[in-house]
């Protein structure tokens, strides 16, 4: 089992910052495993099977168009540095004070996530 997080800033052509990740943004875990963490106790884990099943949920149809209302979808979590332990090169940038790491509700089962801003 892994750490998930994400960090971003957008700039516009002139680096002029545009939008960064926040709890502004609403995120869907589409893929997460195992669903029992004691899986990664499992002297033979196999996905699908005893502790280790998995949760795969299809990409909504259009979810990254502007008119896809994810109004249903959670905020995005803010964490730490520490808690999502981030590697290759995130150092390297200079992140602007406001971008946070995001993620969905769960660092270590939500594997996959779809995350959506509207910038305007």
């Amino acid at each position: 089992m892994g750490d998930g997080g994400v960090i971003l800033q957008i700039k516009d052509s002139s680096g002029n910052l545009v939008a960064v990740s926040d709890e502004a943004w609403k995120c869907l875990a589409i893929h997460r495993a195992p669903l029992d963490k004691s899986c990664a106790d499992e002297d033979n884990p196999l996905a699908g099977q005893g502790l280790c099943q998995f949760e795969i949920t299809e990409e909504p149809a259009a979810w990254d168009t502007m008119s896809f209302d994810s109004s249903d979808w959670s905020a995005a979590i803010e964490y730490s540095e520490g808690s999502v332990r981030p590697k290759d090169g995130y150092d390297r940038i200079s992140w602007d004070d406001s971008a946070r790491l995001i993620w969905g509700d769960d660092l270590e089962i939500d594997n996959t996530m779809l995350c959506r801003l509207v910038v305007e």
